[in-house]
C-alpha cells in the first residue's frame, strides 16, 4: 500500500514485489502502539515475523474463516479481508441459489453442480468449521492465494517428450552457436544420447525416425515434377507406417480438384506430412518398417550439420539424424528446486528432511540438500565407482560429522575430493537410528570385514595354481587344495614333533580353524 492505504497483500491480478506475497506478525500487547504505526506496518521485521513467498502475479484469493463476518474487526488492518471475504460470500450466495435451483428442478445435471452446491453449503453455514489437513480445527481464517507465473526454460529446467525421455536443461546457448543443417534449418534442442539406454524408450528414436523421413519425403515432392509421381510417393510411405491414413487421406485427395491439389501438396511443404500412430496398430514391428523404407529410397539420407566456431564453420564428423520431436515443458523448475542449506543436520534425527517452514513456503528457498534418488544413483554406477557414490552419500547426506567436515575441507585448498577420505569418526546416522530400534527389541546390527567375497559355484570346471601344483576341478575342489595347503604351511611355520598320528590330528586342527575364519568373512552360494 501506501502512507494512507494499508494492504496485507498484494490484490488480485497485482504482482508479487520482493516474491513476498505477506508477513505474518504475532501482537505483543505491551508493544501495541510501536507494532501498529504507519511506519512500523509497512516494514518487515525479519527476525520475527513470519514471511510467505513465491512470485508471480495474484489471480484468486480464497478466504477458510472460522468467524462470523461480524467477529472481524472493522479497521484498516483487516479492512483487505473483509472485503475479500465479503465479495467470497456473495458470490458464493449466488452459486449455492444457482446450483440448488438446478438440483431440485428434476434435470438432468453433472456431479460438478453437486460439487459446487455442497462446496457452497459449506461456506455460508456459519455453524461449518474449516480443518487442517491433520484434522483439527483452526480458530481463525486460512488465506489461500493462486498466483500465475511465466516461467521460461533455463538451465535445469525440466523437458519431455511422449514417451518418458525425460530431460534436464545443461546448457543454454545462443542461436548462432547451434548447429545447422544444409538447408540452414537450426537445431533447437540436444538431447543427451544416454536418456534412451538408461530409460529404455526406444519410441523417442522411432519418432525422430518417422518425422526424419517425412520430412525427406516433402523435400522430395518439391523436385517431382507431377502429381502423379508425388501421390506415387507420398501414399506409399503413409501406408507403410499406418495403411487406414493412408486409404482414408487417398479418398480425400481423389476428391480434389486441379487448385485444390497444389494447396494440398503447399501445405505438405509448408506444414510438413502428419503420420497418426493408434497404440498397438502395427502389422509388423516399426523396426522392419523403418529398416525397408530407408532400403526402398535409399535418397533418404541423414545430414551434413555444421557449426559456427573459432570464426568460421566447421562440419561435424558424421552425418546426422535431425528431425522434429514432441516435447513440453514440466512444472519442475530450477528455481522450485534450488537447494541452500548448511552443513549440519536438519531434523531432530540428524537427517536431511524437509521441514515444516518449507512445506509450508515459509522460505524464500528450499533448504533441503538434493536427492540422489535411485535413478540418479543407476546414472552415475555407469562412470563412477560404487564405493565413491557411498562416500558422496556419507559426506552430503548420512553423516553430521562427514558434512561438517565436508564444508570445513571445501573451504580450504583442497585439490579434489578423493582426498577426503572415509574414517572411523564419520558414523552413518540411518544406521544410527537402525540400532536404535534395533536396541529396544534387544537387537544388533553387527558389522563384519569391509570385504565381502561372494564365491558361486555352478559346477564349472576350471584351472588354478595352488603351491606350485596344478589343480583341476570345480570352485569347491581348488578351494579344497587352497584350505590344505594354508593347514600345512601353519604346521610348516615351526618344527613339528610327533607321531604320524598326532600330525594329522594338527593339521585336522588348523583345517578346521581356517573353514571358520572363512565362513565368518565369505559368503558361499551352492
Amino acid at each position: 500500500g501506501d502512507d494512507d492505504n494499508y494492504k496485507s497483500f498484494p490484490d488480485i491480478c497485482e504482482k508479487v514485489v520482493d516474491k513476498t506475497i505477506c508477513a505474518k506478525r504475532r501482537i505483543f500487547n505491551n508493544q501495541l502502539l510501536y507494532d501498529f504505526k504507519k511506519s512500523n506496518l509497512k516494514k518487515i521485521d525479519y527476525s520475527n515475523d513470519v514471511l510467505y513467498f513465491c512470485d508471480g502475479v495474484i489471480t484468486d484469493i480464497t478466504i477458510y474463516c472460522n468467524k462470523n463476518i461480524d467477529e472481524i474487526p472493522d479497521n484498516p488492518l483487516y479492512s483487505q479481508i473483509k472485503k475479500y471475504y465479503k465479495n467470497e460470500l456473495r458470490y458464493y450466495e449466488e452459486l449455492y441459489e444457482k446450483t440448488k435451483e438446478i438440483i431440485e428442478s428434476g434435470s438432468k445435471y453433472s456431479r460438478d453442480v453437486d460439487y459446487v452446491y455442497k462446496k457452497s453449503k459449506e461456506i455460508l453455514d456459519e455453524q461449518y468449521k474449516w480443518k487442517e489437513t491433520d484434522g483439527s480445527v483452526f480458530s481463525n481464517m486460512v488465506l489461500q492465494f493462486e498466483i500465475a507465473r511465466p516461467v521460461k526454460l533455463s538451465v535445469g529446467s525440466k523437458i519431455t517428450g511422449r514417451y518418458g525421455n525425460k530431460g534436464v536443461v545443461s546448457v543454454i546457448e545462443d542461436d548462432e552457436n547451434m548447429p545447422f543443417m544444409e538447408n540452414g534449418k537450426r537445431i533447437d534442442v540436444i538431447f543427451n544420447p544416454l536418456g534412451v539406454p538408461n530409460r529404455l524408450n526406444l519410441f523417442q528414436l522411432i519418432e525422430q525416425s518417422i518425422n526424419f523421413i517425412t520430412d525427406n519425403v516433402a523435400e522430395k515432392l518439391k523436385t517431382l515434377k507431377t502429381n502423379t509421381e508425388r501421390e506415387k510417393i507420398l501414399f506409399d510411405i503413409i501406408s507403410r507406417f499406418n495403411n487406414k491414413q493412408a486409404v482414408a487421406l487417398r479418398e480425400f485427395y481423389n476428391a480434389l480438384d486441379k487448385k485444390q491439389k497444389k494447396a494440398f501438396y503447399e501445405q505438405i511443404y509448408e506444414y510438413g506430412i502428419y503420420i497418426h500412430i493408434p497404440p498397438f496398430w502395427e502389422d509388423k514391428p516399426m523396426f522392419d518398417t523403418l529398416r525397408d523404407i530407408y532400403k526402398d529410397y535409399p535418397w533418404i539420407q541423414p545430414y551434413r550439420v555444421f557449426i559456427n566456431k573459432f570464426g568460421r564453420t566447421i562440419p561435424m564428423m558424421n552425418k546426422m539424424i535431425v528431425s522434429e520431436m514432441y516435447i513440453m515443458k514440466l512444472k519442475q523448475t530450477a528455481h522450485k528446486g534450488f537447494s541452500v542449506r548448511a552443513t549440519g543436520s536438519i531434523s531432530k534425527k540428524g537427517i536431511p528432511e524437509k521441514s515444516d517452514n518449507a512445506k509450508k513456503n515459509k522460505t524464500a528457498y528450499k533448504d533441503t540438500p538434493v536427492r540422489l534418488g535411485i535413478d540418479e544413483n543407476l546414472n552415475l554406477m555407469i562412470c563412477t565407482e560404487a564405493r565413491e557414490i557411498a562416500k558422496l552419500h556419507m559426506f552430503y547426506r548420512n553423516s553430521v560429522k562427514g558434512r561438517k567436515d565436508l564444508g570445513k575441507a571445501l573451504m580450504t585448498n583442497m585439490d579434489t575430493i578423493d582426498d577426503f577420505e572415509l574414517n572411523d569418526d564419520i558414523k552413518n546416522r540411518n544406521v544410527e537410528i537402525l540400532q536404535a530400534y534395533f536396541k529396544a527389541m534387544g537387537l544388533k546390527l553387527a558389522f563384519g570385514k569391509d570385504t565381502l567375497n561372494i564365491e558361486i559355484n555352478n559346477g564349472e570346471i576350471s584351472s588354478e595354481m595352488v603351491g606350485g601344483k596344478l589343480v583341476i576341478g570345480d570352485l569347491d575342489e581348488i578351494n579344497e587344495e587352497k584350505i590344505r595347503l594354508e593347514a600345512k604351511e601353519r604346521i610348516d611355520e615351526g618344527l613339528f614333533i610327533g607321531s604320524k598320528d598326532e600330525y594329522n590330528e594338527t593339521f585336522k586342527r588348523h583345517y578346521n580353524d581356517i573353514k571358520d575364519e572363512l565362513s565368518a568373512t565369505d559368503i558361499r552360494i551352492d
